[in-house]
């Protein structure tokens, strides 16, 4: 074979596979972000959606997931355990996945200062001693 001809043959072969590749393409059939893709979760001033779950890592291997489901948010460690949650009425739970009081705690619990009751009933003590008046 003469170099000529291998050169020639590299060359139609090269502008066939470029015309392959330019005939591949598929435009998007609409402007992003609507339509093909989501718009991106980015530093924007304005309310933000994202579909599924948000992960944050720092330099540690267990990561962290905000997760939606249902009317229920909740704070989810690596290992898939819930470590806060807040319902649809308002409850709240610190290790508990289904709190069924304002907030509901398992575990011990710590605190400057326990307020009891409510309105004009209402004490606010430091010690439950002081609470109960002895």
């Amino acid at each position: 074979m003469k170099p000529t001809f291998v050169i020639v043959l590299g060359a139609l072969a090269a502008i066939m596979a470029v015309c392959f590749a330019v005939l591949a393409w598929t435009e998007p059939s609409a402007v992003p972000p609507e339509g093909n893709v989501s718009a991106p979760i980015n530093a924007s001033v304005n309310s933000q959606i994202k579909a599924g779950d948000l992960g944050f890592q720092n330099d540690t291997d267990n990561p962290y997931y905000i997760h939606m489901d249902g009317a229920n948010f909740s704070l989810k460690d690596g290992g898939g355990n819930m470590r806060f949650v807040m319902d649809q009425d308002g409850y709240a739970g610190l290790g508990v996945a289904a709190p069924s009081k304002n907030l509901e705690v398992a575990g011990d619990a710590k605190a400057g200062r326990f307020c009891l009751g409510s309105g004009a009933s209402e004490k606010c003590c430091v010690t439950w001693n002081e609470c109960l008046g002895e």
